[in-house]
């Protein structure tokens, strides 16, 4: 081939590629541009339930108490760490038996929480301190100002599990949960933990 020959088709290759590329600027619709494509706004599926909380959990509290909740067990672990400091070795939060829906939204905000603030996460009580928590409704009294806690909120923390196990601290707060009294807070119970 000659070398005017390559220049031809050189110039003939950029004239071409140089129309398409125009063709493509009056007609901006002609080729997909990524989401706009799908002629509206791009929505990926809702991500699928975490198999750890049921439905049956997710309905038993509203928004409001779901929160409160969370925000109470937040404010207790904040008190507790800042008394105590972070622990020198991981954490196992215990459940109680049997795990109600009410302690199912405890236990979860309590897990969310403490990963939120930096604790280490065990899924096994061996070498691990263990956590248990506690609610207990309080009765308003006559006349109560709108806004007067009643629930109590008690985080323990224990050297080990079972029986023998020391208790190390205790963080107990009353906070206001909206409609508490229809929630039934049953006092919990572990087994393999020292009775209170």
């Amino acid at each position: 081939m000659s070398h005017s020959l390559i220049s031809k088709l050189s110039i003939v290759t950029l004239t071409g590629s140089s129309l398409l590329t125009l063709a493509a600027c009056t007609h901006p619709n002609s080729m997909p541009t990524g989401y706009t494509y799908h002629n509206g706004m791009y929505k990926s599926a809702a991500p699928p339930l975490p198999k750890s909380i049921t439905v049956a959990q997710r309905n038993y509290m509203d928004e409001n108490q779901a929160e409160q909740f969370r925000d109470g067990t937040y404010v207790l672990l904040e008190k507790l760490t800042t008394r105590a400091g972070m622990p020198p070795k991981p954490v196992y939060v215990m459940a109680p038996m049997p795990l109600t829906n009410f302690y199912a939204n405890i236990d979860n905000d309590l897990r969310e929480n403490m990963r939120h603030i930096g604790y280490a996460l065990s899924d096994t009580p061996v070498e691990a301190y263990i956590f248990t928590y506690d609610a207990l409704y309080i009765e308003p009294v006559v006349d109560a100002a709108p806004g007067t806690p009643n629930v109590q909120l008690t985080l323990r923390v224990y050297n080990m599990e079972g029986e023998n196990a020391q208790l190390l601290s205790t963080e107990t707060g009353t906070f206001y949960i909206q409609g508490a009294e229809t929630l039934k807070i049953q006092p919990t119970a572990y087994k393999t933990m020292p009775a209170l």
